[in-house]
């Protein structure tokens, strides 16, 4: 490709591809007028804001009341609402203890082993005659019969010391006490007790039952008092494994309520979540008042170093002066030969740099290099002098300065082999940079890199 097809007019390099960074370091040069838009922005703000706020004390005042009233409803529902949570947690975890450790509950209820005793209360009957009622020794006799069948069962279920036969057993006695049930008819008769006794194991169900009968004795002495002279007999003693249909559904019943225990519990704790806590408002004080001010010039300071940063991005960019010495390379791909600074030795570098240039194409490494420029400054030439204390052999270097604006540096172009573009950032301009390419490639030269100043 000719250097006059590489350089020619092209619209999209107009527009400009500025990095971030080197607008934010042009930006950041100027932080002064930044920080004095931020802190012209802060007073107004916290102005504004004492000034608002002294025009509306009642409705503060009346506000914050609310808001107070507010709270302690809030507080007493939300108080109430978390008792509830706690209590029916508690309840939650001690029915899931009961059901992970309770022998009864975790028993097979379609293959449950089970010892069964059928017990039959004898009276004296001389003893009912004489306290019966108009002589109705019948009712009389039943009415005793099942209030001692009561007291029995009371006994064998409740009272009966059992913590030895546990502790031997390795069970909890509460949940020993519940793999025992005694059954009786109702307002009869007949004076027969059934006690069943639940097991693992019928090894451990017979373990029982033989303990309760055992200790039957003393009992039976105590309640003679109450209810006269009788006598405890066992008529028949078992063990079997069967299908039990009331136990299943007593440990159905014990799951419906672990179910129901666990709703109330997400119902009440929903009910938590969706209390609605009233929003903070601020009392009609001084405290309140410097407190608002100083968040407004918080908010102030920082909205006016945000405008601030923004206008001064603007008006950049719309100067269109040249920001970086990369800028232009990553448009053009151009290499950046040197930035001239304090040290000399740039120069020798910049100089060494086109001298190689020119012996790829030269063996002897002769040219004559023009340093075109859209600059008219005292800078450029100032380079350009120093570059020439440098010059080899037939190396010669010359200025071609606002080149944009003057017909005879755009004709001296074409007495030289190669330019070089020399600009300084923050003066050159990006659009008359571009021009400059262009009038070098209708010139058919080569472009051999920039020397950007300032950068």
């Amino acid at each position: 490709m000719k250097t006059a097809d590489r350089y020619a007019y092209d619209e999209k390099n107009y527009i400009r591809e500025v990095s971030l960074m080197d607008l934010f370091r042009e930006v950041r040069k100027k932080w002064i007028m930044i920080l004095i838009a931020a802190a012209v922005l802060a007073v107004l703000a916290a102005g504004y804001s004492v000034v608002k706020n002294k025009r509306r004390q009642a409705s503060m005042d009346e506000s914050y009341k609310k808001y107070e009233e507010a709270m302690v409803t809030y507080n007493t529902q939300l108080d109430t609402l978390q008792k509830q949570s706690r209590i029916i947690q508690a309840q939650v975890d001690d029915s899931n203890v009961y059901a992970e450790k309770s022998i009864l509950m975790n028993l097979d209820p379609y293959h449950v082993s089970m010892s069964e005793a059928i017990l039959t209360l004898t009276y004296d009957d001389l003893q009912n005659m004489t306290d019966s009622v108009n002589g109705n020794t019948g009712a009389y006799k039943a009415q005793q019969a099942y209030s001692l069948m009561l007291a029995y069962s009371s006994y064998i279920t409740e009272t009966i010391p059992m913590d030895s036969l546990a502790e031997e057993m390795g069970v909890d006695e509460t949940y020993l006490r519940e793999l025992i049930k005694v059954t009786n008819s109702l307002y009869t008769q007949s004076q027969v007790m059934n006690l069943i006794v639940y097991g693992k194991d019928t090894a451990m169900s017979e373990k029982i039952l033989t303990y309760i009968l055992d200790n039957m004795d003393g009992v039976e002495k105590k309640l003679e008092k109450k209810y006269g002279t009788h006598e405890v007999t066992v008529l028949s003693q078992s063990s079997k494994q069967h299908v039990d249909l009331a136990l299943k559904d007593t440990q159905n019943q014990v799951t419906t309520n672990q179910t129901n225990l666990i709703k109330n519990l997400t119902s009440v704790q929903t009910s938590i979540a969706a209390l609605d806590k009233p929003s903070y408002t601020a009392p009609y004080t001084t405290t309140t008042l410097i407190k608002q001010a100083l968040t407004m010039a918080v908010f102030g300071m920082i909205g006016g170093a945000v405008l601030m940063v923004l206008y001064l991005s603007v008006m950049i960019m719309h100067g269109g002066a040249l920001l970086s010495a990369e800028e232009l390379s990553r448009k053009f791909g151009f290499k950046c030969l040197g930035r001239p600074g304090r040290a000399k030795d740039q120069y020798r570098l910049i100089c060494a740099k086109i001298e190689n240039y020119l012996k790829n194409r030269n063996p002897e490494g002769t040219g004559r290099v023009l340093f075109v420029s859209t600059l008219e400054n005292k800078r450029a030439a100032g380079v350009v002098k120093e570059l020439r204390k440098c010059e080899g052999s037939g190396l010669i270097f010359d200025l071609a300065s606002t080149v944009t604006a003057r017909p005879d540096s755009i004709r001296k172009i074409a007495d030289y082999d190669a330019c070089v573009l020399l600009e300084e950032v923050n003066v050159s301009k990006y659009e008359d940079i571009v021009k400059l390419i262009e009038i070098i490639g209708d010139a058919d030269k080569a472009l051999i890199g920039t020397v950007i100043l300032g950068a």
